[in-house]
């Protein structure tokens, strides 16, 4: 499971039992550093791996952001036994954007869906540079 951890809304996309295909899986309104509704669906589809976004900035630097995202993370991995790994996210959600784009997703469409997407980019990176590692 990846989750796509924003100010307003978590992202989160899924992959099947062999780690092979990403999937967009749904769009959490956030609230605060509520992190029951992403536990909950990890445990409903018994999650053994959940890789987190991490944003960074272009130039490799933290930003306010991150600081919040990685207490986002540190707070899920206080709540649970499944791993929990952060994985660098530059420019996913403006790729998810452009393919939106490209498919003529009008923008109150794009909206609705873009988090779970961009989760979906940072699932697929993940998969692919441990199948390469």
């Amino acid at each position: 499971m990846a989750l796509d951890i924003g100010s307003v809304r978590i992202g989160v996309a899924m992959t099947d039992e062999l780690r092979i295909i990403a999937s967009p899986h749904s769009v959490i309104k956030r609230n605060g550093t509520d992190i029951d509704v992403p536990l909950k669906i990890a445990i409903t589809a018994r999650i053994d791996l959940i890789v987190c976004g991490l944003p960074v900035g272009l130039n490799g630097q933290e930003t306010p952001q991150t600081a919040k995202t990685r207490d986002f993370i540190e707070h899920l991995r206080a709540k649970t036994d499944v791993e929990v790994v952060a994985f660098d996210e530059r420019l996913t959600t403006k790729e998810a954007e452009e393919m939106l784009i490209a498919r003529n997703y009008k923008r109150e469409e794009r909206r609705k869906i873009i988090d779970k997407v961009a989760a979906c980019l940072i699932l697929e990176s993940y998969l692919r540079r441990k199948t390469d590692a």
